[in-house]
């Protein structure tokens, strides 16, 4: 599951990109990222975080590159279109990747028009 949110409009337009996906062994993951968007596309790197568990020993929250996110939206309003493609390694170096190639989005919510 991929969530965008955006703050700002035309070129002062930054977003934040939270994608959950399970990694090469069946394990839950969520890499997260922001950039700068521009007419409807974004580039993003990605970073996994890790940090203590409920019932874990503690240990300080870190991130590690994992990857990239691109999207490309068209159209304006209700109307809007995108796709996003996804390029992500595991973060324990096992040599998995999660690719994802034009993956079509889909909104859950109706944006806002102005």
């Amino acid at each position: 599951a991929l969530t965008l949110a955006a703050q700002g409009r035309g070129h002062a337009a930054q977003e934040v990109a939270t994608l959950y996906y399970f990694d090469g062994s069946g394990e839950p993951r969520w890499a997260q990222g922001s950039a700068p968007a521009l007419n409807g596309n974004a580039l993003f790197t990605l970073s996994s975080f890790t940090a203590a568990c409920p019932g874990c020993a503690p240990v300080p929250a870190s991130a590690q590159p994992v990857g990239t996110l691109s999207h490309q939206f068209s159209g304006a309003c209700a109307e809007v279109t995108g796709t996003a493609s996804i390029d992500l390694s595991d973060p324990d170096g096992r040599g998995n990747r999660f690719l994802r190639s034009a993956a079509a989005l889909t909104a859950v919510s109706r944006p806002a028009c102005y």
